[in-house]
């Protein structure tokens, strides 16, 4: 499992990599010094010569901590301090690649043929995934992309974070959406090709955030009811032009955040007689403590929503509400939207609702 100089993207030199790895090091050890010790009192580190010689007695295990840290290129340079160094990035679990390492300096002349060996390389040597993160600009290989995800995938991959900028839909492999291993799920795309989400389970999926269009009332559903066990829910940004209804029903729900551009469902016709809440969810009636509201108009439709959810939801703890850039300057709006909201008889009395 070696690693050879040009794998290495581009370091200088030896001296060049030994100052990096410190330096980074360096702000890690403080801030894990910061989180772990807070009941105590701080001593700061003032010659980074000091960290090398502490970094240098550090047994493996402590190193491949540090190292999950830090992303994926920075991890791989650290190969050519040492021969002790060589393979301990191949035990970091957290990997990301992000094509926008194609536009820096080193890379400028191979571009995206780089990027992929790189890619293929790292996944050839890492020992386990437990983080898998791609970010894709220009990269447009969606076989590739594919095998990327499906190999993560077989790795057990616990938190995937998928953000893919084109235009073109991205067709995902079909073992994401039965995955038995998903914690965490975050997809940002413009387009999402669904032909393979034929059945959608994920029994250990506990967080889902999503930034999409959804392509139809058929997948929308499938996906909300096939995370039997979601505790947070972060809807941003997305489009709902093609749906006629959105059915989100979670009986584990704690957490729901939307961050709408527009106004929430503002092209679609919600009202408190209307047949989406004829029955309320009992994931919002029973189990959800907090919401965020975020690009909030005061639209019609997102006071009806508001008012269902302040109206149903017994154990409602804390409702964040985040002004729209144009409400922020309309005073008199403000004011009305609060007298509105302060209106309606919350079903939690312990609920506060916060304005920012």
């Amino acid at each position: 499992m070696s690693v050879t100089k040009s794998t290495i993207l581009g370091l200088v030199d030896f001296e060049e990599a030994k100052l990096h790895i410190l330096q980074v090091f360096f702000k890690i050890s403080k801030k894990l010094s910061m989180s772990e010790h807070k009941r105590h009192e701080q001593h700061k580190i003032e010659d980074i010569g000091d960290v090398a010689c502490d970094f240098s007695n550090l047994p493996d295990c402590i190193l491949h901590h540090i190292m999950s840290f830090m992303n994926t290129t920075e991890a791989v340079k650290t190969s050519i301090l040492s021969t002790r160094w060589k393979n301990l990035w191949t035990f970091s679990p957290n990997i990301d690649f992000d094509d926008k390492l194609c536009a820096t300096p080193r890379w400028r002349n191979t571009g995206l043929t780089s990027f992929v060996n790189f890619v293929e390389k790292v996944l050839q040597n890492v020992l386990k995934i437990k983080k898998f993160c791609l970010s894709f600009r220009v990269f447009n290989n969606t076989s590739q992309i594919h095998s990327w995800i499906s190999h993560a995938i077989m790795q057990n991959v616990q938190e995937l974070d998928l953000s893919f900028y084109a235009i073109y839909p991205y067709v995902i492999p079909q073992a994401m959406f039965y995955s038995t291993s998903l914690v965490t799920l975050k997809i940002k795309m413009m387009s999402m090709n669904t032909e393979h989400a034929s059945h959608v389970s994920f029994p250990c999926l506990k967080t889902l955030h999503l930034s999409v269009e959804f392509p139809n009332d058929d997948f929308t559903e499938k996906i909300f009811s096939g995370c039997s066990v979601l505790e947070e829910l972060v809807l941003f940004q997305c489009c709902f032009m093609n749906l006629k209804n959105v059915t989100i029903s979670n009986s584990t729900l704690k957490r729901l955040k939307i961050h709408d551009q527009v106004g929430f469902m503002h092209d679609k016709h919600i009202g408190v007689n209307n047949s989406i809440w004829s029955s309320i969810p009992k994931c919002i009636s029973n189990c959800l403590k907090t919401m965020t509201l975020k690009k909030f108009h005061g639209y019609n439709s997102e006071i009806c929503f508001l008012k269902c959810v302040l109206e149903n939801a017994c154990v409602l703890e804390r409702v964040n509400i985040v002004w729209s850039e144009s409400c922020l300057q309309d005073f008199n709006r403000k004011t009305n939207i609060k007298k509105d909201l302060r209106m309606i008889e919350k079903s939690s009395t312990a609920c506060v609702v916060n304005f920012s």
